[in-house]
């Protein structure tokens, strides 16, 4: 197995380096892909890696000082997010990294307008900013999630009496009262583990921790009344329940969900929620067909690479070897899939049924990310995950 993930990380590796875009963002573009780069040359090449990472970190540097949108995902929260790392690696000076982050000021003020909209959204909204700005330990860390909070609070007003938090539409950017988005990254599991990592940080402890036991109460009451196949669905209604089998992922359905609920039991040392979590979680370890998953790619978002690796955490977190079974089984999927890529066209991710498959390199849908993952499975590296929200 090792041989063979040696293997698909020098062709990922290789095929990086013929990328010409000209997108800088940390999940879609050239931050994620260089961080890529510096873990692979970690591992690999290291004394070879120097001179092409200080050369793409200068020009990553110039390029990000253009005003551009603030989200984790597509904009300046995630480059922030990506020098930041570099600094704490001890890649970049101190200097250097406050210098390109000057701007996270105007990150809590855009955070905070995105609120009062009702954006949490964590990929492409408020909670994914305030996500990088708990990171970034640089800020007036008090006075601007008391703000979050409170934001939260109204939110959470505004939502008919079964919706905690109502949907947000990104494409209609308002909320939709009736309805509650279950999905780790667009819904009320990153709300919950924001709560979690303001708790880890004391800020705003006492409120973090209501509203992490609320969300949490609320998810144990919203189980599926058949719970065979899943324990959650993508989206709640008033009406009834959405997509009633929701897939195996990170993004959606009961991996990415249960692993966060379970991170909420060992934060509080809540042996009920955490029992919970590992009765969710060691159901989906049964899942593995097409049907059962929706799997239609390697990526970390939707695909092999992201199911493989919370896997990856959770045999690290609790050593229960149906856990580390799940990992292999769905590492051997994503070198699978990487054997199976026509390497001199580059990796393509699975985008809908008109559109079918596109090339893709980011870390969240394409080939970098597959790369960290297969990183994290031989060398236990789990620096990077912050951004998935899975430290």
């Amino acid at each position: 197995m090792k041989e063979k993930i040696y293997n698909a990380l020098y062709k990922i590796n290789r095929s990086l380096k013929n990328d010409n875009s000209e997108n800088i963002s940390l999940m879609a573009g050239k931050c994620g892909l260089t961080l890529f780069d510096y873990l692979y040359f970690k591992y690999f090449e290291y004394n070879e890696s120097s001179d092409k990472i200080d050369h793409c970190i200068q020009q990553l540097a110039d390029k990000s000082l253009i005003e551009m949108h603030p989200s984790l995902c597509t904009g300046k929260a995630g480059i922030n997010w990506f020098f930041t790392y570099l600094f704490y690696n001890e890649i970049i000076a101190k200097e250097d990294r406050d210098f390109l982050c000057d701007d996270d000021q105007q990150l809590e003020d855009s955070a905070s307008a995105m609120l009062k909209h009702g954006n949490y959204d964590f990929l492409h909204g408020a909670t994914g900013i305030a996500y990088y700005l708990i990171y970034s330990k640089c800020y007036s860390r008090e006075v601007f999630f008391n703000s979050f909070f409170d934001g939260l609070e109204v939110l959470v007003e505004k939502s008919s009496q079964k919706a905690i938090i109502p949907r947000f539409d990104l494409e209609a950017y308002s909320i939709i009262p009736n309805e509650v988005n279950l999905g780790l990254s667009h819904g009320i599991p990153s709300i919950l583990k924001l709560c979690l990592q303001c708790y880890r940080e004391n800020i705003c402890c006492d409120r973090a921790r209501s509203l992490a036991m609320i969300i949490v109460k609320y998810l144990k009451n919203h189980i599926n009344i058949d719970i065979s196949k899943c324990y959650f669905p993508d989206h709640l209604t008033e009406n009834g329940n959405v997509d009633y089998v929701s897939r195996i992922g990170w993004c959606y359905g009961d991996l990415g969900l249960g692993y966060i609920i379970y991170q909420a039991g060992m934060a509080f040392n809540d042996f009920e929620i955490s029992t919970f979590a590992l009765q969710i979680l060691t159901s989906t370890t049964k899942r593995r067909c097409f049907e059962e998953t929706k799997v239609m790619d390697g990526g970390i978002c939707h695909g092999t690479a992201g199911i493989a690796h919370i896997y990856n955490r959770l045999w690290h977190n609790t050593n229960l070897p149906i856990f580390k079974e799940a990992c292999d089984f769905w590492i051997l999927k994503t070198v699978q899939i990487i054997d199976n890529t026509e390497w001199d066209k580059g990796y393509q991710k699975y985008v809908n049924l008109s559109t079918g498959y596109r090339y893709e390199n980011g870390i969240i849908d394409g080939a970098a990310g597959i790369g960290l993952a297969l990183i994290s499975y031989i060398f236990n590296d789990f620096t990077w995950d912050y951004i998935f929200m899975l430290n």
